[in-house]
């Protein structure tokens, strides 16, 4: 963290997803970085220990609540006073061939990972624009780019967060306000060895050049530079973490 961001003491919100994987990990980073982090997720259990661990604050939130999104939101802006830095961490995948998928399924996709971002930085915007700083930072997937079989629903999303990162950072950036996602690869956490399997997560580590995923640790130091002073000058960029994987085609 620069000076600058030290001598501010910024508040910063980490939605839901925030009690493991990327999100814990982006959690750990701002706090380390000593900024005060308001960290929300969905199960009440991840959120005690990350309280316990960190003494952050924390909020259990279900982000396709719109009411207790906005509720949240208000109150963190309310009690702090202002909102310095968005990071959207919510995410959700469904591996599922497409004529499979229900009207619940791809909705219920497409609120967490697409809509609940929009709504998060429709809520903080106006305070960010009014101080003329602030920084949103989502979470997408190079899988908008390399989408695996049965992951419509999920790299549709990433796709259309990408264009949501875009064309909001073009239409505010006189405001000072920056919008900005990191792209990932295949991450190395225990939810995805869950969703996938470890014989297909061995298999992308085979096919890796550097032979493994990224770590959660290193989206977070991606997201924190976005949110930093010395990313002043980017916006609407996405920041991928490949490993190389483009290298090999």
């Amino acid at each position: 963290m620069s000076g600058a961001d030290a001598k501010r003491g910024r508040i910063v919100v980490v939605t839901a997803g925030a009690g493991a994987g990327i999100g814990g990990n982006v959690v750990r980073r701002f706090h380390a970085d000593g900024d005060r982090v308001i960290a929300s997720d969905s199960h009440p259990g991840r959120l005690e220990k990350l309280a316990a661990e960190l003494g952050v604050e924390t909020q259990q939130l279900d982000v396709r609540d719109r009411a207790a999104m906005a509720e949240h939101l208000a109150d963190v802006e309310a009690r702090h006073g202002r909102i310095d830095v968005l990071v959207n961490c919510a995410g959700a995948n469904l591996i599922k061939p497409a004529v499979e998928l229900s009207d619940d399924e791809w909705e219920t996709i497409l609120d967490i990972n697409l809509n609940a971002p929009f709504r998060a930085a429709r809520a903080v915007l106006p305070g960010m624009i009014a101080r003329q700083r602030g920084a949103i930072v989502s979470i997408a997937s190079i899988a908008a780019w390399t989408p695996e079989p049965g992951e419509v629903a999920y790299s549709t999303t990433k796709t259309a967060l990408m264009g949501f990162t875009r064309a909001l950072a073009g239409e505010i950036a006189s405001t000072g306000v920056r919008v900005n996602a990191v792209a990932p690869a295949f991450v190395e956490n225990p939810f995805l060895e869950k969703l996938y399997g470890a014989e297909r997560m061995q298999s992308y580590r085979d096919k890796a050049p550097l032979g493994r995923g990224v770590l959660p640790e290193e989206v977070a130091a991606a997201v924190a530079w976005l949110a930093s002073d010395e990313a002043s000058y980017v916006t609407g960029e996405v920041v991928t973490l490949a490993g190389g994987q483009y290298l090999r085609g």
